[in-house]
């Protein structure tokens, strides 16, 4: 009897034991396998996540973008430094661009070459850094010509150090006038025969321009240099003081170099005095147009006022869609030497900078300012040296930077 009881007692046990497991397990199973509202559900939510997350995405995709673009937007400050006319070194180089680092959308315009001397390595006219002696200083001076240059090695450490501050690197190659540098490369070369077959005026400096043979050896230079600074979006053509070929001819050289960098996939700037009122509407107006001045500073009256009737203005300029930055050559013009790097005479030009000039000013001291400064995108204060015999490049520096302070601080106001 007693073993019966025992038995129905264990039955009921293991029954009551296997209901409860059953239990157990349909409730997880339950809760491990979705319904289908449940798998609706959670579809659901993970579609919100994606949606929350592409959003978010998108939203700094967009802060990006208008980040770029607000920079666009800002005014341009930069110094445009002359290499070629007093060498300068590659530190003395990075000082300036730590100058304009400083500022939201900066640039270092460099002023490689020029009648002076071709400042930098040139492969065509075998002027070689392994073939040149190298200084203590890290320099390189031509044994020919005995005039220092930059490496290719050096100009791309300057463009990679630009980029690394922030700071639009602009290398100018002066053609087809001030080419005075690169004939005295030729002929060490080619010999003189070969500079009077490109030339068209070899004491002025200028190639010819309306000879294939002067258009080709241009050609030539501009492509060296694009090859080295490839990638890098801006480059300077240069254009200035051509006197002695004509107008058309000049139009036509700037449409043929512009298109040949443009492939090279360059954002063009130059000067403004090949650009005449009659051949504007023939002018690339996506080259950005340094403004300098309106009659080149000559010194004769009726040169002046033939220049003046002649050549595009800041105002046409505008009109016509071009990019202006302002060089105004009486405000933005440092031209430093031991008898104007006066305490005098700094102050003066340090004055006139914060109290007279304005991005609008554009034509010399008492030009009449521009009405509007839409299509003027900044502004650029130049240092050139071929005077500064006797000055140290610190006391050129200390002057240049206090300029460039107060040029840039005019155009803040500007924004």
């Amino acid at each position: 009897m007693f073993y019966k009881i025992m038995r129905i007692c264990t039955f009921c046990a293991i029954g009551v034991l296997t209901v409860f497991v059953g239990v157990y397990f349909y409730d997880a199973k339950q809760k491990q396998t979705p319904t289908a509202d449940t798998t609706v559900q959670h579809t659901e939510q993970s579609t919100r996540d994606d949606v929350q997350h592409s959003d978010v995405v998108q939203i700094q995709e967009e802060q990006v973008t208008k980040a770029k673009q607000d920079d666009e937007k800002d005014l341009r400050t930069g110094i445009n430094i002359d290499c070629a006319r007093r060498f300068c070194t590659l530190d003395e180089l990075k000082k300036y661009v730590d100058i304009v680092a400083e500022d939201r959308n900066p640039f270092i315009h460099v002023h490689f070459t020029d009648n002076e001397n071709v400042g930098i390595e040139c492969l065509l006219l075998d002027q070689v850094a392994d073939e040149a002696h190298r200084n203590e200083n890290g320099t390189y001076t031509n044994p020919q010509t005995k005039k220092r240059f930059l490496s290719r090695a050096q100009a791309q450490e300057l463009r990679a150090y630009a980029e690394e501050k922030g700071v639009d690197f602009v290398p100018e190659i002066d053609l087809p006038a001030h080419a005075g540098g690169f004939f005295r490369l030729a002929r060490i070369k080619y010999g003189s025969a070969y500079v009077a077959s490109v030339a068209a005026d070899i004491a002025e400096g200028e190639i010819s321009i309306t000879d294939e043979k002067g258009l080709a050896f241009a050609e030539s230079l501009y492509g060296e240099y694009a090859d080295l600074f490839a990638g890098n979006r801006y480059f300077h053509m240069g254009c200035d003081e051509l006197f002695n070929q004509p107008a058309d001819a000049q139009i036509a050289y700037i449409n043929r170099m512009a298109k040949f960098l443009h492939a090279k996939g360059f954002d063009l700037w130059m000067w403004p005095d090949f650009i005449t009122k009659k051949h504007i509407t023939n002018t690339p107006n996506d080259i950005t147009i340094t403004y300098w001045s309106a009659d080149g500073d000559t010194e004769d009256d009726a040169e002046r006022a033939q220049r003046r009737r002649v050549r595009a203005t800041v105002p046409e300029l505008q009109d016509a869609g071009f990019s202006v930055i302002n060089y105004n050559s009486y405000y933005l013009y440092f031209v430093p030497s031991l008898e104007s790097c006066t305490p005098d005479d700094m102050g003066e030009m340090l004055w006139d900078i914060k109290n007279r000039w304005k991005l609008s000013m554009w034509d010399g001291e008492y030009g009449a300012p521009a009405k509007r400064t839409d299509g003027i995108v900044g502004a650029g204060l130049s240092i050139w040296r071929e005077d500064a015999r006797g000055l140290s490049s610190d006391t050129i520096y200390g002057h240049a930077s206090r300029f460039y302070r107060a040029m840039a601080d005019n155009v803040l106001q500007e924004q």
